[in-house]
């Protein structure tokens, strides 16, 4: 049988020469501990030069001794020595020719481990049969599990509870219930350790897999260096590999990881992760039968009672989530692996790297392979690249008509076509890219609207670099066409051309955009027609997503839309990737705007204006947690684009003096109107008007606050049928909570309806 690489530990990074890969077999997970040479490679030279100094390295004793190989490889129109050997040889050699070889695992993870290759291995000689394609291991089974474990008992010593876990892979289902003290819960920890090594799964998976995976080691640890929860195909357990922004990615020693929860956040545009949401937006019925305080209800029943149903309920919720969860990751999976063979990643990457590491991750190990040194990495700064704004900016300095219009729309007809003009207009440059050959057809090939546009993000993440390079100075023209095969000039030309395209597109066929996001235009004819789908489409730069059943269209770019698959999207929650998901808000601010738009859309006018008032005045009454007012902020490396800015961004990282990565939570204090750190702890009242300019807008000419985008004012205030004086005062009295009850009859009742589409909206049904 095909023996297939899975995954490679490096056993000490320093030397790097002694590797554990992990191979699957038989449908069981094998390893083999094997020695792999380090790789040293020159500085470019000609084909001669390079000639010369491998003769006069191999006539070096030392270095003969050491066995090592050697070759001359082609490096554009130049050459580079690549020479094999142990770490030790690193001492002999030249450094003006040998420069750093870089860590051993990026190494071996470019160049000598090829992931997911098919090999022979023979007295613990590795030899590689063919290319790396994760696909070959697409039909693997994966194995679900979810723990419902008492947290609130560890905390305060009453540790009778239910601990159960509910594990699902293939044919094999299983619930495992503990339900006595704190030792079984360590019980509990080992019999799903051992279920999962029984059961030798090549894939891993679950909605929040870290949390999981990390609560199982908890449950079970004794002493903080016990080695607990030993799930990795060589008994070893689970470890955190990496910090990315606000989440954590986790590694298991042989095994593919799959995470449904990080995979919406980098792919997705939901209005949350939760698994409820996701299920939901792809299609999948899931409806969630407890949620914690009934969960705690039962639990406490049977500890009181010893009702059994209790116990029963609780297992059924546990089975339910890990049927919901296997179902979603079989709908994702072809996905997932189709991303890890266009990016030449881990799989497990897919789920927990963003789409711009991605791609520069995959350009640097092409550059590697090329050893294409015209330019040093620019990896720190393109972090930091704020490729929406860029979009939206593109479009409108090239004369593109992007509007909105404030209004409820209920009118069928407007439909959420992604753009993906980047891609179109620089296809000229991007074609000669390997990976682009197929890329076009993988998206042809997709059947949903969601995957296609999950693959034209994944382009798109491939367009951002070059886009960098064209609006920055340090790549000069010469640089620039010596990368991309074309002039700074040349590729402006492509832009300009394509996006003028759609405009005229946009203009000739009497269509008009409500509103816009980077990922999406919100378009609708202006007169009705007959197959505006097969129109839209027909346009190479549009994908449609679906059609709004409503909208609410507030300031450029903030706008909330119900789908009519269901799928609600919201500010906030459109244009974030992993790094900057939560965006800059406090709790508050997206906890009230998702709620108002969702009960806006859902129920009506009425029931959103009550939940905003009440949300509003507990605001202004003290009544809301200082939790739910904190910022959090983690110091970038563009800090100084801040510090000259009067924001509480910039303000924050001069005050608390943030070091670059540092990462800070505040709120703000009436006293002396500071940001506070300890401002959980702190006594001193908040700073109310601060807050409510953020929230709401601040105040202009005649008192009357100014309600700007991205604020909940914006969104309420745009729904208004009618945005007069009156109005907008009894509105901004219910948003700064001193409302009285006829402010609310008034914009309730009192407001006239425009037409009969916002007659639905304005009155419950």
């Amino acid at each position: 049988m095909a023996k297939i690489i899975t995954d490679f530990v490096v056993k000490d990074a320093q030397k790097g020469q002694a590797v554990r890969l992990f191979y699957r077999e038989d449908g069981a997970t094998k390893f083999v501990d094997v020695n792999i040479p380090r790789l040293f490679v020159s500085s470019r030279s000609t084909y001669a030069d390079a000639q010369k100094r491998l003769d006069y390295l191999l006539k070096d004793d030392k270095i003969a001794s050491l066995g090592v190989t050697a070759e001359i490889k082609a490096s554009g129109k130049q050459s580079v020595i690549h020479l094999r050997g142990p770490r030790e040889i690193k001492k002999f050699l030249p450094k003006h020719i040998f420069g750093s070889p870089g860590t051993a695992e990026q190494i071996i993870e470019y160049v000598d481990v090829p992931l997911y290759s098919e090999v022979e291995i023979q007295d613990n000689k590795v030899k590689i049969l063919g290319a790396p394609d994760p696909h070959r291991l697409k039909d693997e089974r994966i194995l679900c599990f979810d723990l419902e474990t008492d947290q609130e008992g560890r905390r305060d010593g009453n540790y009778t509870r239910i601990n159960t876990a509910a594990v699902k892979s293939g044919d094999l289902e299983s619930i495992i219930s503990i339900m006595t003290n704190v030792r079984d819960q360590r019980e509990l920890a080992f019999q799903l350790s051992e279920l999962i090594l029984e059961n030798d799964p090549a894939i891993i998976g679950n909605h929040n897999l870290f949390y999981d995976i990390s609560k199982s080691g908890e449950l079970g640890r004794k002493t903080k260096t016990e080695e607990i929860f030993p799930i990795g195909a060589d008994e070893t357990k689970p470890y955190i590999h990496a910090f990315l922004g606000f989440f954590k990615m986790p590694r298991v020693n042989g095994r593919i990881l799959l995470d449904s929860m990080n995979f919406a956040q980098n792919w997705g545009w939901s209005r949350n992760n939760k698994l409820e949401t996701v299920c939901n937006f792809l299609g999948i019925d899931f409806e969630k039968s407890l949620n914690y305080s009934e969960l705690e209800d039962l639990v406490e029943k049977w500890e009181r009672e010893g009702d059994s149903d209790a116990i029963r309920i609780i297992h059924t919720y546990a089975k339910q989530d890990v049927e919901s969860t296997l179902e979603l990751l079989e709908k994702l999976r072809e996905d997932i692996f189709d991303l890890a063979w266009l990016f030449e990643t881990r799989i497990d990457n897919i789920s927990y790297v963003s789409k711009l590491s991605l791609a520069m991750g995959l350009r640097t190990r092409r550059r590697f392979e090329k050893l294409n040194d015209i330019r040093r990495s620019i990896r720190h700064e393109l972090e930091d690249f704020d490729i929406d704004k860029v979009k939206i900016n593109l479009l409108k300095g090239n004369g593109f008509s992007l509007a909105s219009e404030r209004g409820y729309f209920s009118t069928r007809d407007i439909y959420a076509v992604y753009t993906s003009f980047l891609s179109n207009a620089l296809k000229p440059i991007i074609k000669n890219d390997k990976t682009f050959k197929f890329v076009y057809d993988i998206i042809l090939s997709k059947k949903t609207p969601e995957s296609k546009i999950i693959f034209q993000q994944a382009v798109d993440a491939f367009c951002e670099e070059l886009i960098f390079d064209l609006s920055s100075k340090r790549t000069e023209g010469q640089v620039f066409k010596a990368i991309y095969g074309a002039t700074k000039d040349e590729v402006r030309r492509d832009l300009f051309d394509t996006i003028t395209r759609m405009h005229q597109f946009i203009d000739k066929n009497d269509l008009e955009i409500v509103n816009y996001t980077s990922k999406f235009l919100f378009v609708r004819p202006k007169k009705h027609k007959q197959g505006i789908e097969k129109l839209l489409e027909s346009h190479p730069n549009f994908t449609i997503y679906g059609r709004a059943d409503r909208v609410i269209s507030g300031h450029s770019g903030n706008m909330i839309a119900l789908m009519e698959n269901g799928v609600l999207i919201t500010p906030g929650t459109i244009n974030m990737d992993a790094n900057t998901k939560k965006g800059h808000r406090t709790p508050f601010e997206r906890q009230t705007i998702e709620q108002f738009g969702t009960l806006l859309l859902y129920k009506g006018y009425e029931t959103a204006l009550n939940y905003l008032e009440e949300r509003c005045s507990d605001l202004a009454n003290g009544k809301i947690s200082r939790k739910d007012l904190l910022f959090e902020l983690r110091a970038r490396r563009d800090w100084r684009s801040y510090v000259d800015q009067d924001s509480e961004r910039g303000q924050a990282i001069q005050q608390f003096k943030l070091q670059d990565e540092e990462k800070v939570s505040y709120g703000r204090i009436a006293e002396g109107r500071l940001l506070e750190k300890a401002f959980l702890e702190s006594n001193a009242p908040i700073d109310l008007e601060w807050y409510q300019e953020k929230f709401f807008g601040g105040y202009r000419e005649a008192g009357s606050r100014e309600f700007h985008k991205g604020t909940i004012g914006d969104i309420a205030y745009s729904v208004l049928a009618d945005r007069g004086k009156e109005q907008k005062l009894a509105l901004q009295n219910i948003l700064e909570g001193t409302s009285e009850a006829t402010d609310i009859e008034f914009l309730i009742r009192g407001n006239k309806v425009k037409n009969a589409s916002q007659r639905d909206l304005w009155i419950d049904s």
